[in-house]
């Protein structure tokens, strides 16, 4: 396209409306947004959603370990190691960190230490994301039952 058309879309000519310009995807959203800004290797795959609070971001590995690093610059804080290789996804309230694990177990870890608080054991594996609401920890097993702990 040349002219008027080249930096205006669409553009009408005797042949009929312009095919939208290319776009360079890789060069457009790594220079607007989408940046890398850090990426780090925990050691083995991840399925966990992350979950970030006051700066520190908290993700469940299929490496048996529940991390913690700095949102900026993704360096470890700490890393805590749990019963099974896949957990869920945690959830992060008043200081604690809520991890399901496969190793049939709710973690409490402290979200400043990673050390453990507490641990319950059901007669499943955990994969679902606990909730935190009302002093009250939400999760359910697969053994079919949902449990509700007070913190």
């Amino acid at each position: 396209m040349s002219g008027r058309c080249a930096n205006h879309w669409p553009c009408r000519s005797s042949s009929g409306p312009s095919p939208p310009p290319r776009r360079d995807r890789r060069r457009r959203s790594h220079a607007a947004t989408g940046g890398t800004l850090w990426r780090r290797s925990f050691g083995r795959s991840t399925y966990s959603t992350p979950a970030v609070v006051d700066g520190i971001v908290y993700m469940g590995s299929n490496g048996w370990h529940l991390w913690a690093v700095d949102a900026v610059t993704g360096e470890e804080r700490w890393k805590q190691e749990t019963g099974a290789a896949r957990q869920s996804s945690p959830a992060v309230a008043d200081g604690t960190v809520y991890i399901g694990s496969e190793d049939m177990s709710l973690w409490a870890v402290d979200a400043a230490t990673g050390e453990e608080r507490w641990r319950l054991e059901t007669g499943g594996a955990i994969s679902s994301t606990p909730v935190v609401a009302d002093g009250t920890v939400y999760v359910g097993s697969t053994d079919g039952f949902l449990y509700a702990i007070h913190t």
